[in-house]
């Protein structure tokens, strides 16, 4: 058994590099096997400042890797050196009403659940704040915009987002899986 000491959440093998990825929570951080094998493991954690991982992914444009890691309490870090170091995208608590965000068993933490890349535009990517907010980024994390459409004020919970599946053959065709219920745009 790798890594018995954590509580992975997050796994992602990156084949460029031929690394495998894996988030902890409960302050676990980042870590990874450079072999990936998933035999051997390291911690990466320069620059993580909140190392209770949520989710992660890799997105490949050429032959540069970008690494994203969603946290809790919700933020979001990238890296670009295959994890030797991250810095957090502070812009996502630039949208309106972050003060909402919240989870609902204490100590109601919120934290980013999935972060997924556009097919076809890799400066677009969404993130999902559960609970809180459906984010979108045209500009590859610099801004941000909630889309709220599917929400409604009288919803049980409060944009309680647990996933997102964007459509393999037209990337228009959105699907959100909510607590109240998944929602096709």
């Amino acid at each position: 058994c790798a890594l018995p000491i954590c509580h992975v959440g997050a796994l992602v093998y990156e084949p460029v590099s031929g690394k495998l990825f894996a988030g902890a929570h409960a302050n676990g951080g980042m870590w990874v096997s450079d072999d990936g094998t998933g035999e051997s493991w390291r911690a990466i954690n320069k620059g993580l400042d909140r190392p209770h991982i949520y989710s992660l992914t890799a997105r490949t444009i050429g032959d540069s890797v970008t690494l994203f890691a969603g946290t809790s309490p919700a933020g979001l870090y990238r890296s670009d050196d295959l994890g030797q170091s991250w810095s957090e995208i502070p812009s996502i608590h630039a949208v309106p009403d972050t003060d909402k965000w919240t989870f609902p068993p204490p100590p109601h933490i919120p934290h980013v659940k999935q972060i997924v890349f556009h097919p076809t535009d890799p400066d677009t990517l969404y993130v999902l704040i559960e609970q809180g907010a459906f984010l979108k980024s045209y500009d590859d994390g610099k801004s941000w915009i909630d889309m709220t459409s599917y929400s409604d004020p009288d919803d049980a919970s409060y944009r309680d987002l647990h996933r997102l599946v964007i459509h393999p053959e037209n990337p228009d065709v959105l699907y959100v899986a909510t607590g109240v219920g998944i929602y096709s745009s």
